[in-house]
């Protein structure tokens, strides 16, 4: 007889064990998913912000087109073409710092003019 409730007692530890290990992966499972879920969130919103942003530089982009000059000038302007492909020809000046820059921004530019000669 103490042989039979040892037995039972062995099956019921048996039983809790695996009981606690379903229990333990269904935590895990949970978890991972709980991290899957806030890693997508973050993602979603790093997207959004990027949108934001270039939707931003859009607008300031439209605003500035008017204003924009062509990279003929002989000191602290360098113009930026910016778009990939297509007819390059939003040129964005970017820099109007110091003389100390005159030489490289004239290098910015004469590689500007050679590569892209129709700016508006």
């Amino acid at each position: 007889m103490s042989i039979r409730f040892l037995k039972s007692e062995k099956l019921q530890m048996s039983l809790f064990q695996e009981f606690f290990k379903k229990k333990k992966k269904k935590k895990a499972k949970a978890k991972a998913k709980a991290k899957k879920a806030k890693k997508k969130k973050q993602k979603q919103e790093q997207r959004n912000m990027r949108d934001r942003l270039t939707r931003l530089a859009r607008a300031k982009k439209t605003q500035t087109q008017n204003k924009t000059e062509p990279c003929t000038a002989g000191g602290k302007q360098t113009g930026q073409v910016k778009g990939g492909g297509g007819k390059k020809k939003n040129v964005i000046i970017i820099d109007k710092r110091h003389e100390r820059n005159k030489s490289e921004t004239k290098n910015k530019i004469s590689f500007i003019m050679n590569n892209h000669p129709t700016p508006v």
